[in-house]
């Protein structure tokens, strides 16, 4: 079984954390707060993307940039709905789905 990746305090600056997604083999590294607390998570293109879009403009930490993923489908969800959960729900917190 594989190490779970080391998480990104939300304060680190974005461009320390530009690499760090991109290494961890995962394309993307959880966050967490000053008290430890799960945040979300952040990915190597939404660094990337923030970064290169937006350089004047880009978020300061990566804290700024962590989503959390879709909620859950759950057992009593109708099968045709749970099916379409996945691509279609509203975004959380700015998650996007890869293409």
């Amino acid at each position: 079984m594989e190490p779970l990746p080391s998480p990104l305090p939300a304060t680190t600056a974005l461009a320390d954390a530009a690499d760090l997604p991109s290494l961890s083999g995962h394309g993307a590294l959880p966050v967490i707060d000053d008290t430890g607390k799960y945040v979300g998570v952040v990915t190597g293109q939404a660094v990337a993307e923030a970064l290169a879009e937006q350089p004047d403009a880009a978020p300061t930490a990566v804290g700024q940039l962590a989503v959390q993923p879709p909620a859950p489908v759950t057992p009593d969800e109708p099968r045709a709905q749970a099916l379409h959960a996945p691509c279609c729900r509203p975004p959380e917190r700015g998650y996007r789905p890869r293409p």
